[in-house]
């Protein structure tokens, strides 16, 4: 019975020896856990130029008025060129009308038909129109006027005009590539187009005053 203790002794000390010589438990390694994905936005696909939308239309060849240019190109300083009211490019000499007493004065920089083929094309087989720009057609005297839309690609909003500035008649949203005539109700002296839908846009309507600038001087002649 005395020597129970001593057992008891023993054991616990092997116990001991047993637990100091065991290696102690080590913490598993977890793994990193990876940041989510951030999506990135894709880029914009950067617009193609007028030369890459009409790359039938040869650009830079020498000519001496437009017949010489192709599709709606214009001859501009002996070469044939995409027309200012597709560029957008506008200069101290650029004609332009305003639109007088509709709440905010609007005004559209224009192109100008007044060689007889410039009446005869006008703005065929142009598929767009830079923004606030329309193109406008000088008689020489003020006439009952009629327009069709042949070879036209795009609609357009066609806006009659009296010798005074005053709007005579709107024909709005012309159908493209058709051949309804598309009169004035009275006589015009001049005609405006825009992209379909300006013209409401702008309180162009019967009765209203527009005022003109850089007009050439002479009217639409051979």
């Amino acid at each position: 019975m005395r020597r129970l203790p001593a057992l008891l002794a023993t054991a616990a000390l092997a116990a001991g020896c047993s637990r100091a010589d065991a290696p102690a438990p080590t913490k598993p390694v977890e793994a990193p856990v990876p940041a989510p994905a951030v999506a990135q936005p894709a880029a914009a696909p950067k617009p193609a130029t007028l030369a890459e939308r009409y790359p039938d239309w040869r650009v830079g060849i020498t000519c001496q008025d437009d017949r010489q240019c192709d599709g709606a190109l214009r001859c501009e300083a002996a070469l044939c060129d995409f027309p200012s009211a597709m560029t957008g490019r506008a200069t101290g000499g650029t004609a332009a009308v305003e639109v007088m007493g509709a709440g905010g004065g609007a005004r559209f920089d224009l192109e100008v038909a007044d060689q007889s083929w410039e009446e005869m094309r006008g703005l065929m087989f142009r598929r767009e129109m830079a923004k606030g720009w329309g193109m406008v057609f000088v008689f020489a005297d003020e006439a009952p006027r009629s327009f069709w839309m042949k070879n036209t690609l795009m609609p357009l909003d066609m806006v009659f005009v009296r010798a005074d500035g005053v709007v005579d008649s709107v024909v709005a949203s012309a159908e493209p590539l058709t051949l309804t005539p598309r009169r004035s109700t009275g006589p015009a002296k001049y005609v405006v187009e825009l992209a379909s839908g300006v013209a409401a846009t702008a309180g162009i309507v019967s009765g209203r005053r527009l005022v003109f600038d850089n007009l050439p001087a002479g009217p639409i002649g051979d």
